[in-house]
Parts: structure tokens; C-alpha cells; sequence
């Protein structure tokens, strides 16, 4: 199983955090939904609580409804179906859980995340994405995260917070553009990575130093070391401060599959597999 988990927290910007491209950490413009009749988030949270349990089952109802709109559909052949029953709409609040089923009817895995609108910031939570291992490396993934994401942005979220933890998921959300949430989450990654250039330093010590798997390995080293001094001789924040993208795809050949076997890992691939570290990308 790929697993990811982690509970909502929000925060005001703070200008420590990753770059934005734009300097700055603001509320993006809505846009044309991609799905006609597909509500914005913030247009599913109720601006007042409920004054009687009728108006609390209809504001319940409408939340579901629209988030099952949203995002119910096919995905790579999995079916994503929001668990209606259990969205959650409160004052300027809203989360889901949704199952993800094969067309056999066989469940394979579950998706869930949490929104939130804090002193005028619309901000989400990716708290869960599992998926059965036999059913990874499909494309799944990409594709209904960036439906996730296209939401967000016509919604106007400010950004995404995540943890990149079990399994998989260090390395799946390195390779999608998420950020370090502050500096302690790059220095969580930079021994794992240091870690692999002694490991791939003793491999290339025992090969043929003329032939062709040297020569790989020698690229794989000298590819992570510049990204370490660079974590080491910037400043957090800095424009030439590393990405956990960067890390991720660090020693990878141009075309190289992102399912090659493990042995044939590229360096930045084995670093991030497995890390844990806190995310967050501006949708």
C-alpha cells in the first residue's frame, strides 16, 4: 500500500517559506472549471452554522453532492467515488473520503483531504491517498492529483499542505512540484541523499572502472554531491536553493522510466523513496 497521512494544520504566510515564483504567498484567481456545474470549495462551506437540523442535513447534502460533482469519475481505469454520507460541511470548513474501486468492484484503495478558510486564506490538506501496490504505476495517481490540484486553483486555495511519507510517497510528491515546508524538511532528505552517494560510491568502487556501469555511477555521485553543496552553501529560500523535485530526479537519464526496477534506481529516486518529510505547493 502507498499511504499517506496527516492531520490539518494552518498557517499565515511567512516569508522563510518556499518561493512561489511570484514572491509571495496569495489567494490564486479562480477560473473556468474544467467540469461544467463543478462548484468552487469555498462555495460549499456554509457561512453561518445551521439553525435546525433540516438546514444542517440540506447544507450536508449539498456538500456531498457537490463534492462527488467535482471529482467522481474515472481515473486511469481506478473509479473514484466520494463517500457522500460522510463529507463534512461546517462554518467555512469542508472535508471528504472517497473510495478507489476497479471496474470489477474490487476497492483498491482510499482517498481523503480537508479545506479550510483561515483569516482570509482558502487552504487545503491532502491527509490521504492509498492505493494497492499492484495497481501503482498506472498513472492513477497523476492524474486524479492533478484534478485535485486544477480544483484548488479554480477555487482560489492559497496552497496544499501534505505529508510526503510512507512508502512511495517521499519521492511521488518530490516529483509533482511540492516544496519543502520549511528548512527542517530538506534537512530530513539531505542525509538519505547523502547517504546514497556513499552507497553508490562503494558500487562504483567494485566495477570495472572502463566500463559502461562506472561511468553511470560516476554521473549518479557527481549529480547528487552538486545538489548536496548546494543545499549546504545556500540559504533556505534562495532561488538557488534545491527542490525536493530536484532531489527526487537527481542522476536520472533523459527517458529513463519512473518504474525501473529498484537496483537500477537513479540516485535521487532511491534518496526520496521512503522519506518523510511536511509539503506544500501553490496550486
Amino acid at each position: 500500500m502507498f499511504l499517506l497521512l496527516a492531520r490539518f494544520t494552518v498557517k499565515r504566510y511567512d516569508p522563510r517559506q518556499p518561493r512561489d515564483g511570484h514572491g509571495r504567498w496569495t489567494p490564486t484567481p479562480g477560473g473556468e472549471s474544467a467540469r461544467p456545474g463543478r462548484l468552487g470549495l469555498g462555495d460549499l462551506m456554509p457561512q453561518q452554522p445551521p439553525s435546525n437540523r433540516r438546514e444542517w442535513q440540506a447544507t450536508k447534502q449539498r456538500a456531498g453532492e457537490g463534492v462527488a460533482r467535482a471529482l467522481d469519475g474515472e481515473y486511469a481505469g481506478i473509479s473514484v467515488i466520494v463517500d457522500q454520507p460522510r463529507v463534512h460541511a461546517d462554518v467555512d470548513q469542508l472535508a471528504f473520503t472517497a473510495d478507489l474501486i476497479l471496474p470489477s468492484g474490487r476497492p483498491v484503495g482510499k482517498t481523503a483531504a480537508e479545506f479550510e478558510r483561515r483569516d482570509g486564506q482558502l487552504v487545503a490538506e491532502f491527509l490521504l491517498l492509498s492505493l494497492d501496490s499492484d495497481v501503482q504505476g498506472q498513472g492513477f495517481s497523476g492524474r486524479f492529483v492533478g484534478e485535485m490540484e486544477a480544483w484548488c486553483r479554480e477555487s482560489g486555495v492559497a496552497y496544499i499542505g501534505l505529508d510526503a511519507g510512507l512508502s512511495g510517497g517521499g519521492y511521488a510528491w518530490a516529483s509533482r512540484g511540492y516544496d519543502w515546508w520549511d528548512e527542517q524538511q530538506a534537512l530530513r532528505v539531505l542525509p538519505r541523499l547523502a547517504h546514497q552517494v556513499d552507497e553508490f560510491t562503494a558500487r562504483l568502487a567494485r566495477v570495472d572502472p572502463d566500463g559502461e556501469e562506472a561511468e553511470r555511477l560516476a554521473e549518479q555521485v557527481a549529480s547528487a554531491q552538486a545538489i548536496l553543496d548546494r543545499m549546504r552553501g545556500e540559504q533556505f529560500g534562495s532561488a538557488d536553493y534545491p527542490t525536493p523535485y530536484e532531489v527526487s530526479q537527481a542522476g536520472r537519464r533523459p527517458g529513463q522510466p519512473s518504474v525501473t526496477a529498484p537496483d537500477q534506481w537513479w540516485i535521487g529516486k532511491a534518496a526520496t523513496m521512503g522519506s518523510k518529510w511536511r509539503g506544500v505547493k501553490i496550486p
